[in-house]
């Protein structure tokens, strides 16, 4: 993070402390620096994506249906756990999931133990693909944390890891 970052978040904490009392300004800064932190980086990402577009791949959420339809193998998903894993309704991966069928990357098919359930799986021509996403968003992650030192980024894993937040 280059210095004036830096200084844009105490300067954004320091304005609140004195218009607003009891607010804490180290709270502050790590809020506005995580935000920020997260918004270049879903920036990059996205634009790591976009070569990825013609083949039916549009944002991470896309990605990140097909990377778990990769990880969990020929068994698949249902569209609850997708729904669960990336983050949005039943309704927006229902939408999701159509697109991704109509391009070829993925299949469904109804759960023979329930049929209220759909069961998705990866195409075999679509494996590829989604190891070439993988790869353009590590080459991200991978840029964003250079700036930091190996054990700064255990560091990192560590304190993140710390957080608890419920699985969307």
């Amino acid at each position: 993070m280059e210095a004036d970052e830096r200084d844009f978040a105490a300067g954004v904490a320091a304005t609140w402390v004195d218009h607003l009392s009891g607010i804490d300004p180290l709270l502050l800064e790590i809020a506005v620096r995580l935000e920020r932190t997260l918004k270049h980086l879903n920036r990059e990402l996205e634009m790591a994506l976009e070569k990825f577009h013609a083949e039916g791949i549009r944002n991470m959420e896309d990605f990140r249906l097909l990377a778990l339809l990769r990880r969990v193998g020929p068994k698949g998903a249902t569209t609850t756990e997708a729904s669960r894993e990336i983050g949005i309704t039943k309704a927006a991966t229902s939408t999701r999931v159509d697109r991704l069928v109509t391009a070829g990357l993925i299949e469904r098919e109804a759960s023979e133990f329930d049929r209220r359930e759909t069961i998705l799986t990866l195409r075999a021509p679509a494996f590829g693909l989604v190891d070439e996403c993988q790869r353009a968003t590590m080459e991200v992650y991978q840029t964003v944390l250079s700036q930091l030192s190996k054990k700064e980024r255990g560091q990192l894993n560590s304190l993140l890891t710390s957080l608890s937040f419920p699985h969307a």
